[in-house]
C-alpha cells in the first residue's frame, strides 16, 4: 500500500468526524480514488461489526463541562480575561481540529475492544469444547 496523503482521512470521514470543509474535499477526491473507496468501505464494515459488541452508556452529567473547561484552559494562556468555552469566538474551529484526533482514538479502542472481544469468545469457545 503506497503513502498516500488522503488515507488518513478514510477513518474520520467513515466515523462522520470531518469538519465539513475536509469533508467535501474528501468526498471529490473519493470520485476518483478507488484506494480510499476501498478504505472507507473497510472502515465502515469494521464499525457495523463492533457497534453491537460496544455497550451504550450515559456519561456523568459533569463530564461534559469538565472536557469542555480543559479545552477551554488551552485557550486562557492566550486570553487574559476568561470567557466560557461555549461563547469564545472560533471554539466550534479547536473543536473541528479536534475531531480527527478523537474519532482516531474512539476508532482505536473499538478495534480494540472487538479484538478482545473477539478473543474472549474463541477462548470461551475452547473451553467449552475441552469441557465436552
Amino acid at each position: 500500500m503506497s503513502e498516500h496523503v488522503w488515507r488518513e482521512h478514510a477513518s474520520a470521514f467513515a466515523l462522520g468526524a470531518l469538519d465539513p470543509d475536509e469533508r467535501d474535499a474528501f468526498e471529490a477526491h473519493l470520485e476518483t480514488c478507488e484506494e480510499c473507496r476501498a478504505a472507507v468501505a473497510e472502515h465502515a464494515r469494521a464499525l457495523d461489526r463492533l457497534a453491537p459488541a460496544v455497550p451504550e452508556i450515559t456519561p456523568p452529567s459533569a463530564l461534559k463541562g469538565r472536557v469542555l473547561g480543559a479545552i477551554g484552559a488551552e485557550g486562557d494562556s492566550e486570553q487574559a480575561d476568561v470567557v466560557p468555552m461555549a461563547s469564545r469566538r472560533g471554539a466550534g474551529s479547536r473543536m473541528a481540529r479536534l475531531s480527527p484526533w478523537l474519532a482516531a482514538a474512539g476508532f482505536g479502542f473499538a478495534i480494540w475492544a472487538g479484538l478482545a472481544y473477539r478473543g474472549e469468545l474463541e477462548r470461551a469457545d475452547a473451553l467449552t469444547a475441552d469441557l465436552a
